[in-house]
């Protein structure tokens, strides 16, 4: 019994064992069939896709045409002023066209404010362009980023059959891969098939005449990815239509006045770096100093610390009050009031009374609200400390620089200069001088600038009364050379020369002189036979005695 039982035991657990097995087997034959379907699905897939990039690239290459080779020839290069791309772009191509349109007619056209002090962005350069003449056609397309490089293509197809039928396109486009790189206008003529490339006039620089880029690299550039899902493309067809009879401006444009805001707002950012630098080191000097004076006094020691003058930071704000560009560094209220309060005012009334011409450049008005900003603002603009505490005129910097809390009497005689500089070139420094004296203290007289006596008379009186001085003539005041008049005053001929022309004034006669002498200048370059034909005096040393009793009568 004991071995059947041992075979009752035994044999249960090998039928078990081996079913077992049995069932182990037909699990894994499963588990590998699954496995083999699986991968032929796979496999079925991956030919799937094969397949159907194939046929992606293959219908892609049935609509991609082959592009031929063509060049607008005959295109003269212009370059660029700064940030004028677009417009320059524009004035190349006009001349193929025989126009005399340049760069600043096409920026003029555009209505920017040039106190933007920039050239045309995309919408701008749209408007001048269409009222030059062209047809441009739309501007803007946008671009999918989920089937960019087939709209890019039709893109560049229809760049390409304008250029086949003779019109040229300026593209907005990056500038180059570079991080940061700024928008460029470009002026496309061309492409060449066998290179692949794609065929452009350069404005940013010299000889950049038919400049050469590799298509691709061109369709890299060429849209801006504002978006992340859809990019800008910006394209202007230069078709022209009917082009409007423009010339070359022989007066100051806007587009100067926008030139010269954007070199002056350079000018100003470089400043500024410049002042916080400056300010920073002087700070720590007046600490050092401190801290010096500090510990001699507390070990009973003298000391003489140096005299450290605090350093400011100077906010400019800019007006354009034509001729001029004003700029000051007072509150933007106060800078726009001297703007049209006095300088407008004035210029207005002294181109009534006198002159018909502008200055034929920009001229910079600089502002400066304090004795403090004056002194050393003209020093970090110009290098130079200033010779007189009111104001000067320099034409070699092209500025009128001011303190103007000092009063805008000497603004009004500065602004004076560059009119004459304008309008009579030979005129005497006695003459000069005195007209912008005579304007130091003015008003308004019946729509009229009219000078006031001011603080150079009781000078001018102390000087006649006195026995030892001896008044030129009036023949010797107009005979002065520039020099004579300025580095040989006895201390009297500006006031002489101011006083003059007051007695003029209010005798009805300034206006006459100054226009008769204007006229006859060739044969009277000192003005004093005009003076006395005007005021029909022969002899001028009775008229001298007069003058002087009249002077003497004055008060201020």
């Amino acid at each position: 019994m004991e071995r059947d039982a041992i075979r009752c035991f035994s044999d249960p657990t090998r039928s078990g064992k081996m079913r077992f097995f049995q069932i182990s087997r037909s699990a894994r034959d499963v588990q590998q069939g699954e496995v083999m379907e699986r991968e032929m699905w796979r496999a079925r897939a991956i030919l799937l896709c094969l397949l159907s990039i194939a046929s992606a690239a293959n219908r892609i290459l049935a609509e991609s045409p082959n592009y031929a080779s063509v060049l607008i020839e005959g295109v003269p290069h212009v370059k660029q002023r700064p940030d004028f791309c677009g417009e320059a772009c524009a004035e190349m191509f006009l001349a193929k066209l025989g126009s005399k349109i340049d760069q600043d007619f096409v920026f003029d056209q555009a209505g920017l404010d040039p106190l933007e002090g920039r050239g045309c962005f995309t919408r701008e350069l749209s408007t001048a362009l269409s009222r030059v003449g062209f047809r441009t056609g739309s501007v803007w397309y946008g671009v999918s980023t989920r089937d960019a490089a087939q709209q890019m293509e039709s893109q560049f197809r229809a760049l390409h059959a304008d250029l086949a039928a003779g019109v040229p396109s300026i593209v907005c486009m990056h500038y180059d891969d570079q991080p940061g790189t700024t928008e460029h206008f470009r002026l496309v003529l061309g492409y060449d098939s066998r290179t692949d490339e794609v065929i452009y006039h350069e404005p940013a620089v010299n000889r950049g005449a038919y400049r050469r880029m590799k298509r691709e690299v061109f369709l890299e550039l060429w849209p801006l990815k504002y978006e992340q899902q859809r990019w800008t493309v910006v394209r202007f067809r230069l078709e022209p239509g009917r082009l409007v009879n423009g010339r070359v401006s022989t007066t100051l444009s806007d587009a100067d006045y926008a030139q010269h805001v954007l070199e002056l707002k350079r000018k100003l950012g470089r400043l500024r770096d410049q002042q916080v630098e400056l300010k920073a080191e002087r700070d720590a000097e007046i600490k050092e100093e401190l801290e010096e004076e500090r510990k001699a006094k507390e070990a009973g020691e003298e000391y003489e610390p140096r005299k450290l003058n605090p350093r400011m930071i100077s906010d400019f704000y800019v007006v354009l009050q034509k001729p001029f560009v004003v700029v000051g560094d007072d509150q933007p209220a106060m800078v726009r009031r001297h703007a049209r309060g006095t300088i407008e005012w004035a210029v207005s009334r002294l181109k009534q009374a006198y002159f018909s011409k502008n200055p034929d450049h920009v001229i910079t008005i600089w502002l400066f609200k304090d004795k403090t900003s004056y002194q050393q603002n003209v020093f970090d603009i110009f290098r130079s400390r200033p010779h007189t505490p009111f104001g000067y005129y320099s034409p070699w910097k092209k500025a009128l620089v001011m303190n103007i809390d000092t009063g805008g009497g000497t603004l009004v005689h500065e602004i004076v200069h560059p009119f004459i500089a304008a309008n009579f070139a030979d005129c005497p420094s006695w003459l000069n001088e005195g007209l912008g004296s005579l304007y130091e203290q003015c008003r308004d007289n019946n729509g009229h600038i009219w000078g006031s006596t001011n603080w150079r008379l009781r000078g001018l009186q102390e000087a006649i009364k006195d026995e030892d001085y001896e008044m030129p003539t009036f023949e010797e005041l107009c005979s002065t050379t520039t020099r004579e008049f300025y580095d040989r005053d006895p201390g009297t001929n500006y006031a002489q020369a101011r006083y003059l022309l007051y007695y003029l004034q209010q005798h009805g006669l300034l206006r006459k002189y100054y226009h008769d002498f204007h006229r006859a200048a060739k044969d009277d370059p000192t003005g004093y036979e005009t003076l006395k034909r005007v005021l029909e005096e022969e002899d001028m040393e009775e008229f001298q005695k007069k003058w002087i009793e009249y002077v003497l009568d004055l008060r201020f």
